[in-house]
């Protein structure tokens, strides 16, 4: 144990040693965004909507995949019967639940500290992490959709998305 104890602090110094050389050491690069606040009310009130609006769509969405579970799995098992994806269904279905209420909670989350509030970089990072998510989310959703060769439905998610995209214009 102890061996391998020194063994991993040689490597965690040889590694630290590489990333500070090529710059990657330094996460702050990654992380440190520089949001620019709300400077009117039309930008309030619009990032406000767009919070209200992706909260309703991901929890309402999340919380109906948590309340009718077996009716959806059994609608997804005959939607993806004849792709690649129908052994890994029951657990892909999960992680989207997962990942859906976990994007409307930062939304449900961030509404409700702003409007308590006001704007605060804490709030601002909750909303935008949001927005990653929600992006994230989509994209996953717009996958499914098109290994199922269900392109109406990966059509209809494209609005959704392009309103994300537009969504991130509001912190910069």
């Amino acid at each position: 144990m102890i061996k391998f104890y020194f063994w991993w602090q040689k490597i965690k110094v040889i590694f630290s040693t590489i990333l500070k050389k090529t710059y990657l050491y330094n996460m702050t690069y990654l992380l440190n965004l520089k949001y620019s606040y709300p400077e009117s009310l039309p930008e309030e009130l619009a990032l406000l909507f767009l919070s209200f609006f992706f909260g309703i769509l991901f929890m309402q969405s999340g919380l109906d995949k948590v309340f009718n579970f077996n009716d959806n799995l059994s609608f997804l098992k005959t939607h993806f019967q004849k792709t690649i994806l129908r052994s890994q269904i029951r657990m892909l279905f999960v992680l989207l639940t997962i990942l859906e209420l976990v994007t409307g909670l930062l939304f449900c989350v961030g509404l409700v500290g702003v409007c308590m509030y006001g704007f605060s970089i804490q709030l601002m990072n909750t909303l935008f992490f949001g927005m990653v998510l929600s992006s994230l989310t989509i994209c996953c959703l717009f996958l499914g959709q098109r290994i199922a060769n269900d392109y109406v439905g990966a059509a209809n998610l494209t609005i959704y998305f392009l309103v994300s995209l537009i969504g991130f214009f509001l912190f910069f």
